[in-house]
C-alpha cells in the first residue's frame, strides 16, 4: 500500500475498522480509507462520486489504489444515537431523505445497516459506508426498519413518516 505525501499508517490516529477496511483521522475535516479488499474501493468510489451533490454523504477528495481520502464525519452512530435520544420528526425527516436519495442515486440496495448512518453533533444524518449499495438487491429498507423496531422506535418513524412522505409511507407501513 502506498499512500499519498509519505504518509505512514502507524502514524495516523485510528477511527475504527470493517469488511473493507481501516480508516484513520488524516485532519479535522478529511480521513483516509484503507481498503484490504480492494475490490471495495472501486464500489465505494463510485457511488460517492454519483452522490458528491447530495447533503447525506461525505465528499471524496483524492484516491490511489487501496486508499480513499474523504471529508470525515464525526458525530454518533445513529443506533447509539437513539438509545440516548428520541426519535425526533426532524430526524424521520432526514431518514426519509436519505432513502430517496438512494432512490435518487439508482442503487439496487435501498437499505443500510444503522451503524453506517452517522448523526453529527449539528443533528444532520450522513451514510459513511455505501459500498454495498450498488452490489447487492433490496427494494425497501428491511435491516433499518428491523433496527428501528429493536430500538421501539419503529411505529414513531412510522407515524412521523405519514405525515412526511405519505406514498413513502404507504410503501413501508406493513413491512
Amino acid at each position: 500500500m502506498v499512500l499519498p505525501y509519505g504518509l505512514k499508517e502507524e502514524n495516523l490516529q485510528f477511527i475504527g475498522k470493517g469488511s473493507q477496511g481501516k480508516v484513520y483521522l488524516l485532519d479535522p475535516q478529511r480521513c483516509v480509507k484503507i481498503y484490504h479488499r480492494k475490490e471495495f474501493l472501486p464500489l465505494e468510489l463510485e457511488i460517492l462520486l454519483r452522490a458528491n451533490y447530495e447533503p447525506q454523504f461525505p465528499k471524496v477528495y483524492e484516491w490511489g489504489d487501496d486508499y480513499m481520502i474523504r471529508e470525515f464525519i464525526p458525530g454518533v452512530g445513529l443506533k447509539e444515537y437513539l438509545r440516548h435520544n428520541p426519535l425526533t420528526e426532524e430526524l424521520s425527516r432526514q431518514i426519509a431523505e436519505l432513502f430517496l436519495a438512494f432512490e435518487r442515486l439508482g442503487f439496487n440496495r435501498l437499505d443500510t445497516r444503522m451503524a453506517h448512518v452517522i448523526v453529527t453533533p449539528e443533528g444532520q444524518i450522513k451514510a459513511i459506508d455505501p459500498a454495498n449499495a450498488m452490489r447487492k438487491q433490496g427494494s425497501y429498507p428491511r435491516k433499518f426498519l428491523s433496527q428501528l423496531s429493536d430500538l421501539k422506535c419503529k411505529k414513531t418513524f412510522l407515524k412521523h413518516l405519514q405525515g412526511i412522505n405519505p406514498m413513502l409511507y404507504e410503501r413501508w407501513r406493513y413491512l
